[in-house]
């Protein structure tokens, strides 16, 4: 009879549990009934009992036993099942907030006054263009042409998925050649590429998208293929500008430019770069940053695109200096500067 009182005393503590876990569930959806009473007895031999009386109102449990000889012991997975219970309320509730809003900016023009005041202190000539990529705000800062270096780099990139679009190259081919064009900024990747292209295909492609202040002319160094690429247009050097870095940018972002599918497989190549001690190097840890990089001992230059929780934005630096690698940690200060006014 004692075995028997003891199985029953468990068993209506089983019961408990699985009372508390039923009115915590209903709780934590907003049940509307206001007054939830479950009551399980267990009896034992000697007249002990438990009584468990479960509410809404405040989800409280109650768990009484006359006798104290080892019920408290008994009562233990109860608790457990109803800390679980709790825990998994928490998180669903965790799993239904929304994201937060990405604030609206119509009118920066107080950062364009914070950028000219700090590029004024840095050494070199500067060109920044800002781009918020969900409304028309933008700043362009000393917009003009400079030896393009590595951001020409950008435009063989779009022009290869043009040609890949039109069933002309090979994407598995090109990609051998694009992917650490992109990210490791290989000068025979590019060589290779205009080589694939044609010499004058890349300044064609740009002047037909708008690109009107871009202009590839030669092959890049130190590279053992770039000899014979040279053609004689404009300056006769690849050069770009900031706002044309820029606008590329923002439509690969939008999966604007040459497809959805192109723009896309472009942005991936960007968010693998490896070149990050720029405009990266000013971001926060784990901010998602797309960016191409450019620079000689005399030209500095970074492009990118920034997903921020205040904004999306693309942020283009070009620098003409007398020891170009001196401005770095400057182009990395101005990225810190832009994020936080879009982040405070």
């Amino acid at each position: 009879m004692q075995a028997f009182g003891e199985a029953r005393t468990i068993k209506g503590i089983k019961a408990a549990a699985l009372a508390a876990c039923m009115a915590l569930l209903l709780a934590a959806c907003n049940n509307n009934e206001r007054a939830l009473n479950i009551k399980r007895k267990a009896s034992a031999e000697g007249g002990s009992t438990a009584d468990v009386t479960v509410t809404d109102s405040d989800t409280s449990e109650s768990i009484e036993a006359d006798s104290a000889d080892d019920v408290s012991s008994r009562q233990e997975p109860a608790a457990e099942v109803s800390a679980e219970v709790s825990s998994k309320a928490d998180e669903s509730k965790a799993e239904k907030k929304t994201e937060k809003p990405k604030k609206v900016f119509n009118d920066i023009s107080d950062l364009e006054e914070q950028i000219n005041t700090a590029v004024g202190s840095y050494y070199g000539s500067w060109s920044v263009y800002v781009k918020v990529l969900d409304s028309d705000a933008e700043i362009s800062i000393n917009n003009r042409q400079m030896y393009a270096a590595s951001l020409i780099k950008l435009y063989a990139m779009a022009a290869a998925y043009e040609e890949i679009e039109a069933g002309s190259l090979d994407e598995a081919a090109m990609n051998s050649y694009l992917e650490p064009m992109i990210t490791q900024s290989s000068n025979e990747a590019f060589n290779s590429v205009v080589w694939k292209l044609g010499t004058y295909y890349i300044s064609n492609w740009c002047g037909e998208n708008g690109y009107d202040d871009t202009i590839q002319c030669h092959g890049l160094y130190p590279a053992s293929n770039a000899d014979g690429l040279q053609v004689y247009l404009g300056s006769g050097y690849n050069v770009t500008t900031v706002e044309d870095c820029g606008h590329l940018l923002e439509s690969i972002y939008k999966g604007e430019c040459v497809s959805p599918k192109a723009s896309k497989a472009m942005l991936e190549l960007l968010l693998g770069q490896t070149f990050t001690w720029k405009i990266p190097a000013g971001l926060p840890e784990g901010v998602k940053c797309a960016n191409k990089t450019g620079e000689t001992d005399e030209v500095c230059h970074d492009a990118a695109i920034v997903y921020s929780e205040g904004a999306d934005y693309v942020l283009t630096v070009m620098v003409e200096a007398g020891n170009a690698y001196e401005c770095e940690s400057s182009v990395a200060e101005l990225s810190a500067l832009v994020y936080n006014y879009f982040n405070s």
